[in-house]
């Protein structure tokens, strides 16, 4: 892990590896993209702003502004620590079992029903409980793929 390393509310991120200098490009070296390869941690703040919406708290307008917030965060942590290919830190999504599973009608969820995945990493598995069909797009889902607050300004 480099040292580089950048905080937002209660999460730090640190870049995986050090990004491309224009002196390493300049030497003829061939480039190699540096860019997350996973998503970018759920912070306190977007998890408040999950179960807020599920206690009615807020609404989906609330939530939906709370998400972007958070892919601005993201995006601009990702230009600071000189990343050269962004993403968007998936943020809208609280566990990928379940994102995907709640994309799709055929499929519940349970509220408590919480299993081990792994190590200390623990999903709501989805429940089969009828006819499997996607009514709509998934991974480009929305404005989440396309959203950034601006074009990433580098030279």
């Amino acid at each position: 892990m480099s040292s580089t390393g950048a905080t937002s509310g209660s999460t730090t991120w640190r870049s995986p590896s050090p990004p491309s200098t224009p002196s390493s490009r300049a030497s003829g070296a061939v480039p190699t993209p540096s860019r997350p390869n996973s998503p970018f941690p759920q912070t306190t703040e977007l998890r408040t702003a999950r179960a807020d919406l599920r206690a009615g708290r807020i609404d989906s307008a609330g939530y939906e502004e709370r998400i972007r917030a958070e892919i601005g965060e993201v995006i601009s942590f990702q230009e600071k620590t000189g990343l050269d290919v962004l993403v968007h830190g998936e943020a809208e999504r609280n566990d990928r079992v379940q994102y995907f599973a709640e994309q799709l009608t055929g499929y519940l969820a349970t509220r408590y029903g919480w299993v081990q995945s792994y190590g200390t990493r623990y999903v709501r598995p989805p429940i089969l409980a009828g006819d499997i069909s996607r009514p709509e797009a998934m991974t480009v889902r929305g404005e989440w793929m396309s959203y950034t607050p601006g074009p990433a300004s580098r030279g």
